[in-house]
């Protein structure tokens, strides 16, 4: 669950930040349009300041002295170079935001692709999720992990590359508004300058208005420089509002990232746990290796020790021999004794391993009370039915009750029927055919409760099957437990008498118990092929279901294939009715015939009341009947919760064995502890007797050397001769006190064993009796079930005898109201045939107004084609004029630079490098050094026209000459603008043909 409360969150997270990232693009669209819009009034100013300079120009050339126009051309050539480099230096830096912007948008592009990839990822681990068991969790987990590290990642990148963007539109808002700065103190030049020499201008040329249009045209743009500003906070809030979403979003992946870290806190510390667990199990097991490796070392030791004594005492003295011979056989007892405790602790293993073996049988005992309970639970589900049919009961004696009101308002009807003889004589036929009909219904009736019917019967017949094989695979469980038991006490048995006997047998018993043991795996083999074959029948029961369901489908099938008859036949029905009605109208004249045959009606309908006299004593019978089965259900209920309360007894009572299989388990751990703790001290005393041995090493090393200086040898043997039996005493003790705790835990050990047993055969006992009392509730249920079908079946069958009188007199009064609707019908028809005249005549006018409207509508649209085709005509001669304009631009702004030059190239109209044709789609430019035409592609160059001044745009001819000049100086030339990264050229709202790069 929390693997995929993670997945969800982490999905819903994209989906947010993809829906935040689009908002972003829009915005920094926003600011984009905005900056552009913003640079194209700047372009416009410069454009401006370049028609003032040419004004003034012009103006010098008429003006007879020269005071006036010097400074003032003088602070407008500044000006329009400041402006020059300035332009310059924004289409650079314009064109790097837009290589930015696209380097962004193949980056968003990349990942939304991979946001698309991590979608497919995340559906299948969430298919792995579902296909898999939770063995593989750990493994789902570090993946999931890392797919959200590289989410964070990703995330990290997109924001550093966002953190980029808003740098440069800093910086380019920066540069906006020194240009823009630059631009006051420009128009406060100008203001200046117009003020002081603007009544001399006034009275040599007629520039006056053009300077008062352009100061307009500067207050419309200061205006509008002004809106934009308020545009630009207005972004820029907007971008403030976005950095607080993305903190938002951040601080959320935060907490997610905290979320998993507890979430592998908790992992890590499970998987502690259990290396924890493992490392214990691995350090006892290493703990008892190494003790008994020391143990074999120390024998080892002793051994060599001994030989090496012997060695020596052999070339001094007889009777030292002897002691060493005593001190061997002593080695040897020694290591009996270990051998003995190497067994006990083998046999303790294989003791162990039985007890785990009881405890799966208990196990699996308490999943087969689990199964008990689950057919207690069918039980109940039998009850409810029973209650059901009960009310089913009920309801049908509702429906005699008001069968029976019917009957009287039938009888009330029959009176009236008399007086309506004449009428009803003449449906005869129709009745006896409806019979027939009738009798068809009643059939597919019957067809369906028999379906019905036999799907009960298949479902109770598989459920009962289920029971019996669950019953029979507890009874083979129960043998083989009982089994594994005798096989375990006998197995104690021969441990405990193997304990007694000598060292040769126990490596017989030993062989044994091997073998033994190899039994019990393989019979723990062949218990685990019978529950695969188990599962192989719940699978081969779960594909039956599936081929049951596929015959109920079938069956649908043919019901729905009934249904279509029936209404077939009721369609056919009802075109006899039709029939019979055309036939009245022939049987009214046979009206005299029909009146002997109302006598033959009164018998009927005595037979009839006869009839009815019956279904009234049976009604009586069936509700006798239902009080006896309800009185029985009662019976059966009280049986059913007795069951279920000796269920709920065998519940407890198998908590109660499990309480104590778990106390036992605690003994044993108890048991096991002492054992350990038995195991530390004989350790502890092996090694008190190895110190004292050196000791007694030493002493006899001392006692060689005193014997070399005295004679005071047959005193010192007796001394160590005490010693050693002291030595020998002590051990005897030791290891009788061993065997008698042995003794005792291995008794204890078997009491147990037996006591469980105990409980197994009284468990078994109690669930034969539950068994039998399950057969004994089924096969009631089986009987009332039977009953109840029976009593269902004669319900069925009054049911359709009172729906056939109940036919009887519908059809009567069906013949009445047909002839009614005849006559209805026959004004209807009347009345619709006028109203279909009228409607045709409607038509037809309706057809005459839409025939002139369609010509009409078809002469407005030939009309629109035409205005279409004219207006078209009409702007291909605006843009032609918009290109001579254009043109004569261009020619105006260079007629100052080079007059003889420009009046050759003037006429030009291709470049002069490419050679390509100016259009309206590839726009001539001048170069700023010589004045000649080139397209826009051919003028890529840039060169400064003094050290460290700003960058023109020029030719390559110019630009070969510059570095030809200033190549020893370090002039700063560049290459700028490729075709490739230049902008896309569309035409300024203000001035026609002029291109955002000009």
């Amino acid at each position: 669950m929390r693997k995929g409360e993670i997945l969800q969150l982490c999905l819903s997270k994209r989906k947010e930040k993809k829906r935040k990232e689009k908002k972003r693009k829009e915005k920094k669209r926003h600011l984009f349009e905005c900056i552009l819009f913003s640079f194209l009034f700047w372009l416009r100013f410069v454009y401006l300041m370049q028609c003032l300079f040419s004004l003034m120009q012009q103006a010098q050339e008429f003006l007879p002295g020269q005071d006036f126009g010097s400074s003032l051309l003088g602070d407008l050539g500044e000006l329009g170079e400041l402006s020059c480099s300035a332009s310059e230096d924004l289409r650079i830096e314009l064109d790097q935001s837009e290589l930015k912007q696209r380097e962004l948008q193949e980056k968003i592009r990349q990942l939304t692709s991979e946001a698309a990839d991590l979608k497919g990822v995340v559906k299948d681990l969430q298919e792995q999720l579902l296909a898999q068991g939770p063995n593989q969790e750990k493994k789902e987990d570090q993946e999931v992990v890392k797919t959200v590290r590289e989410c964070a990642d990703r995330l990290h990148t997109t924001t550093q590359g966002l953190e980029a963007l808003r740098t440069s539109e800093r910086n380019l808002e920066a540069k906006l508004s020194i240009a823009e700065n630059r631009n006051m103190e420009l128009l406060a030049k100008l203001d200046g300058a117009l003020s002081e020499k603007g009544q001399q201008a006034a009275n040599y040329c007629d520039s006056a208005w053009t300077i008062q249009e352009l100061l307009t045209k500067l207050k419309e743009a200061e205006e509008e420089r002004i809106e934009f500003k308020r545009e630009s906070e207005d972004r820029a809030r907007l971008a403030e509002q976005l950095a607080q979403e993305l903190k938002l979003q951040e601080e959320k992946l935060k907490e997610m990232e905290n979320k998993l870290d507890t979430c592998r806190v908790s992992v890590d510390k499970e998987r502690t746990t259990a290396m924890q667990q493992a490392d214990e199990l691995q350090m006892t097991i290493n703990r008892l290796q190494g003790a008994l490796s020391l143990k074999e070392r120390e024998t080892g030791n002793l051994r060599t020790q001994l030989q090496d004594m012997q060695r020596a005492l052999e070339t001094k003295d007889g009777q030292l021999e002897e002691h060493k011979k005593r001190i061997e056989e002593e080695l040897q007892h020694k290591s009996v004794l270990k051998e003995q405790l190497n067994a006990k602790e083998t046999e303790l293993s294989t003791v162990t391993q039985k007890i785990r073996q009881l405890e799966n049988l208990n196990q699996r005992l308490t999943s087969e009370s689990q199964s008990f309970q689950t057919q207690g639970k069918k039980l109940e589900e039998y009850k409810n039915q029973c209650t059901s049919l009960m009310e089913i009961n009920a309801k049908l004696i509702q429906t005699v009750k008001r069968n029976e009101e019917s009957s009287k308002e039938l009888a009330q009807a029959k009176n009236t029927l008399e007086r309506k003889l004449i009428t009803t004589q003449a449906s005869e036929k129709q009745l006896r055919t409806r019979l027939e009909s009738a009798g068809l219904t009643v059939e597919n009736q019957n067809l369906e409760e028999c379906i019905q019917n036999g799907q009960k019967n298949s479902e109770e017949t598989k459920i009962e099957q289920l029971g019996e094989n669950s019953i029979l695979t507890l009874e083979e469980l129960n043998e083989r437990a009982a089994e594994n038991k005798t096989v375990t006490s006998s197995f104690l048995r021969e441990a405990n008498g193997s304990s007694r006997t000598d060292n040769g047998e126990s490596t017989s018993r030993l062989a044994l118990a091997e073998a033994q043991l190899e039994l019990n795996m393989k019979e723990v083999s062949r218990l685990q092929e019978e529950v695969m074959e188990l599962r192989a029948q719940l699978l081969v029961s779960s594909e039956e279901k599936i081929k049951i369901q596929a015959l109920q489908e079938v069956t649908e099938a043919s019901r729905e294939d009934l249904r279509a008859q029936a209404e077939q036949l009721k369609s056919q029905v009802e075109e006899l009715n039709r029939r019979h009605v055309e036939e009245l109208l022939h049987c009214r004249e046979k009206e005299d015939t029909l009146v002997k045959e109302r006598d033959m009606e009164a018998h009927v309908r005595a037979e009839i009341q006869t009839n009815l006299t019956a279904v009234r004593e049976e009604l009586h019978v069936l509700k006798t009947q239902n009080s006896t089965l309800a009185l029985e259900n009662g019976e059966a209920r009280e049986a059913l919760n007795r069951a279920n309360t000796e269920t709920a007894e065998l519940g407890v009572h198998v908590c109660m064995l499990t309480g104590q299989n778990e106390e036992s388990q605690l003994r044993w751990a108890e048991l096991s502890t002492k054992l350990q703790e038995l195991q530390m001290e004989a350790q502890e005393e092996v090694e008190t007797l190895s110190d004292s041995m050196e000791a007694l090493r030493k002493d006899n090393a001392r006692l060689q050397e005193q014997l070399k200086q005295t004679e005071g040898l047959p005193e010192a043997m007796q001394k160590l001769q005490e010693r050693l039996e002291q030595v020998e005493d002590e051990a005897k003790s030791i290891q009788e006190i061993r065997q008698r705790e042995v003794d005792t835990l291995r008794s204890q050990l078997s009491d147990e064993a037996v006591h469980h047993q105990s409980q197994v055969e009284g468990l078994n006992d109690e669930l034969d009796a539950l068994r039998k009392r399950l057969e004994n509730e089924v096969k009631k249920v089986s009987s009332l079930e039977s009953k109840v079908l029976e009593l269902e079946s004669a319900n069925s069958d009054y049911s359709q005898m009172i729906e056939k009188k109940n036919a009887l007199i519908c059809d009567s009064e069906t013949i009445i109201n047909q002839k009614e609707e005849q006559i209805k019908t026959e004004e209807e028809l009347a009345l619709t045939q006028q109203s279909c005249n009228e409607l045709s005549v409607d038509l037809s006018r309706s057809a005459m107004e839409k025939q002139a409207i369609e010509l009409k509508m078809s002469a407005e649209i030939d009309d629109l084609y035409r205005t279409k085709k004219n207006l078209e005509e009409r702007l291909i001669e605006l843009i032609r004029d918009k290109d001579a304009l254009w043109q004569k631009s261009d020619a105006l702004e260079f007629e100052q630079k080079r007059r003889a030059e420009e009046q050759t190239d003037r006429d030009v109209t291709y470049c002069l490098s490419c050679h390509n044709h100016f259009t309206w789609m590839l726009r001539k430019h001048s170069c700023r050094f010589c004045g000649r035409p080139f397209c826009y592609y051919c003028l890529v160059n840039d060169a400064s026209v003094h050290q460290g001044g700003s960058n023109m745009r020029c030719c390559k001819d110019c630009l070969n000459q510059r570095s030809s000049g200033h190549g020893d100086l370090g002039s700063p030339l560049r290459s700028a603008h490729s075709p490739i990264s230049s902008p896309t050229r569309t035409s300024t709202p203000g001035f026609p043909g002029k291109t955002f790069n000009e």
